[in-house]
């Protein structure tokens, strides 16, 4: 049947371009990137640490989405022009007008990405609430929000994502995860 191939149907084309893509950004950011801490979880920063106030020149939000191409949970590091590109067509895969990523000089920045996965109604949101400084490593507190059983949502399916970028670093980054529950 003619138009029935991937070769002719420019939708089914569409649709294995857009696959292929998130597959490749999952694996040039899993090796482009760091990711989160290696050994137990913290469950907060340290009262010791030094906050960076998100909003200053130092530490700014670049991209926050609600839906993306990150369609599984990611806390990634990245330090890199390449990986960078990667995560960026990763987050506005399928949109319209291409958006153009930031321009950053990874030699003073390095960003931060976190992303929730793909949730079955709207209501959710990932945000890095907080970033602080201690004894040789940087703290991200990423906070998750769900609806609470009260809340109208959407019943679109959701990837939220929030994008961070901080003064470079080399140290170790930690991850502290933070849930909220909204109640409508």
């Amino acid at each position: 049947m003619k138009g029935s191939d991937s070769k002719t149907n420019p939708r089914v084309t569409d649709v294995m371009r857009h696959a292929c893509t998130i597959l490749i950004a999952g694996a040039m950011i899993s090796a482009g990137c760091q990711s989160a801490t290696i050994g137990a979880p913290v469950a907060d920063i340290p009262s010791t640490a030094i906050d960076e106030v998100i909003g200053d020149a130092g530490v700014r939000r670049v991209a926050h989405a609600y839906y993306s191409g990150f369609d599984r949970p990611v806390r990634a590091v990245i330090r890199d022009k390449e990986s960078w590109r990667v995560a960026w067509t990763t987050l506005y895969v399928g949109m319209s007008p291409v958006v153009v990523p930031p321009t950053i000089d990874f030699t003073r920045s390095t960003v931060i990405l976190v992303a929730l996965g793909t949730r079955g109604s709207g209501g959710y949101d990932i945000t890095v609430s907080r970033v602080a400084r201690d004894a040789g490593v940087l703290y991200v507190q990423v906070t998750s929000t769900s609806p609470g059983d009260r809340c109208g949502v959407t019943l679109a399916l959701t990837q939220p994502v929030d994008v961070v970028v901080v003064p470079h670093t080399v140290n170790r980054v930690v991850f502290v995860e933070k849930r909220q529950v909204l109640q409508c």
